[in-house]
């Protein structure tokens, strides 16, 4: 790893939790937009380390903005 490797790292790792905390507050359309960002920038990079998360998340955001979470009852 080289020293140019760690903004983009920081900035995936960021928006990963930035993801799940939009997720955790109700703020679906944030949580959407963090995810996809950060997976943007894991392309961009080749950095995959959150991607699982970051997919999850993104699924999160999506089901609670169309009220499909509820449907799993």
């Amino acid at each position: 790893m080289t020293s140019s490797d760690i903004v983009p790292i920081a900035n995936i790792t960021w928006l990963a939790n930035a993801a799940a905390f939009y997720w955790m507050t109700a703020a679906s359309e944030d949580c959407v937009n963090a995810a996809e960002r950060g997976l943007a920038l894991a392309d961009k990079h080749g950095i995959h380390i959150w991607d699982m998360f970051l997919c999850s998340q993104g699924t999160f955001g999506k089901m609670f903005a169309r009220g499909e979470a509820d449907s799993a009852d």
